[in-house]
């Protein structure tokens, strides 16, 4: 794979964590190689234990080192298969057999030492980044603590089981196979595996989901990671060849062209991450690791160009030198080019050159109100009656205005009370409303049947012109348009 490829392949992950809306949302799991970027609180030396490692104290467990030369040596070959891949948890199920559940707990608990080690300086830039939602393998709380060290910049709501899942909010962190101390069994087993998607379905399809509506990308696993083959051969068996791409992200340099090809015919994208750092680097996995979120923190740290606008304290009684005047059109113009850059997807227009001639006929006869017969046919609404309006000015009326709720919304409710602009403000809206609750019947029905088909004929040119600022509560009769609002910056010169 070339590095211009990894590039590419980082710059979509980079993209959908900055804008998600544009390419879509990104999802992470997490395994226990990056458990080994966590700091301890003892030796420095001391890391967190992977897969292998686990598996070696239960291989030496069951099976005491002997004492002759001869048997030594079949003893270490054994120990290198039954550690090795999938063979762990076939190891798992004969430790469980032979001793109990309680002692492969204990076990767990023990050799991870999960209050011996605190989040990593990796831990923390990784979850500062918005990721849609976190999926996580691992027994250890180091995520879990991490949350509590960032939860000004990105906080995740932590999923234990699948209990917590409904009514959960993203972004998550969710523990997918059990929590030290208190959320057991920790899934090992072969057994646990076979079982777990009948067991854990709710957390196999919330991860399918996220397959479906995220781009999903795997971090600290090995390309035989049980963990990693068991859920790949989960979601292989559900969506079958609708299987979206997964990127793999690690360093990959010794994985052979077969065992690549076998990932990439499962669908998975390996991003090898080791052309990030030199051969001769010390501690490789971390500094590539620290390489790759130091790209996606590149791409999300763009300045706020409307921030850096130039003479924003300037009032109108400045009185700028010649030698001044030069700089301050200098400036703006570059600022001015910059903006333009930045808005080039984008057709910016003064609010009343934002409705083509035929938009306007349209709102003037009204004929966009059509698809509202269906829900006129529906019983939903009726043909007079208050206009239905957004969801979010229900706790904003007053208890009068709040009267035009008392009746079914309608197609049209034609003014009534006087008004002095062409542009209808909120309060004089309301105040049409509740008189038309408090004078219902069917006389001022046929009035006002008759009065929409006047203006559908002549034209309703304050539906045409309604360019009203949002409703807020407190500017009942504010006058002002959208074009008015002091925040609203146009650059007419972009568009000319």
């Amino acid at each position: 794979m070339s590095d211009k490829t990894v590039y590419s392949y980082i710059n979509d992950i980079a993209q959908r964590l900055k804008e998600p809306r544009k390419y879509g949302d990104v999802s992470l799991m997490i395994g226990a190689g990056f458990s080994k970027n966590a700091q301890s609180k003892g030796m420095a030396s001391m890391q967190p234990p992977n897969w292998s490692e686990l598996a070696e104290k239960m291989y030496e467990e069951l099976y005491p080192e002997p004492l002759e030369a001869q048997e030594k040596e079949e003893w270490n070959r054994q120990r290198i298969i039954k550690t090795s891949g999938k063979n762990v948890t076939k190891l798992a199920d004969e430790y469980i057999a032979n001793f109990d559940r309680n002692k492969i707990n204990n076990l767990i608990e023990q050799s991870i030492a999960d209050e011996t080690f605190v989040p990593g300086e990796l831990h923390k830039r990784l979850l500062k980044l918005h990721w849609s939602d976190i999926f996580t393998t691992n027994y250890d709380t180091l995520l879990e603590r991490t949350v509590d060290m960032i939860y000004r910049e990105n906080n995740y709501e932590i999923i234990y089981s699948q209990n917590d899942l409904p009514g959960s909010i993203k972004p998550r962190i969710i523990k997918l196979h059990g929590s030290i101390p208190q959320v057991k069994p920790y899934i090992i087993s072969d057994e646990d595996y076979r079982t777990y998607p009948d067991k854990y379905s709710a957390l196999v399809n919330t991860v399918q989901q996220a397959m479906l509506e995220t781009r999903l990308c795997l971090l600290g696993f090995s390309g035989d990671d049980p963990n990693f083959q068991s859920w790949l051969g989960w979601l292989r068996d559900n969506m079958g060849e609708y299987c979206p791409t997964i990127y793999l992200i690690g360093i990959y340099e010794k994985l052979s062209a077969p065992e690549r090809k076998l990932l990439e015919n499962k669908g998975i994208t390996i991003v090898d991450i080791s052309g990030l750092v030199s051969r001769q680097e010390e501690n490789r996995h971390y500094q590539a690791i620290s390489e790759f979120v130091g790209l996606l923190e590149k791409n999300q740290s763009e300045k706020d160009i409307y921030l850096e606008r130039p003479y924003q304290n300037v009032d109108i009684f400045w009185q700028p030198k010649e030698a001044e005047k030069e700089e301050y059109f200098e400036k703006l113009e570059n600022y001015s080019h910059k903006v333009e850059k930045l808005i080039e997807p984008y057709i910016l227009l003064p609010e009343e050159k934002r409705i083509t001639k035929f938009g306007l006929f349209i709102r003037r006869t009204s004929i966009d109100e059509l698809p509202e017969l269906f829900n006129i046919f529906k019983g939903d609404m009726s043909i007079i009656g208050p206009r239905p309006l957004l969801v979010e000015y229900l706790s904003l009326y007053s208890p009068r205005h709040a009267m035009r709720h008392a009746v079914k919304p309608g197609l049209a409710c034609v003014r009534i009370m006087p008004s002095k602009s062409k542009t209808w403000t909120w309060g004089e809206q309301f105040e049409n409303d509740v008189w038309y609750v408090e004078h219902l019947n069917f006389m001022t029905d046929l009035k006002m049947i008759v009065a929409v088909f006047k203006e559908t004929v002549k034209g309703a040119d304050y539906r045409a012109n309604d360019t009203r600022i949002p409703f807020v509560g407190d500017n009942l009769y504010d006058t002002r348009r959208k074009t008015d609002l002091d925040d609203i910056v146009r650059y007419d010169s972009i568009s000319k």
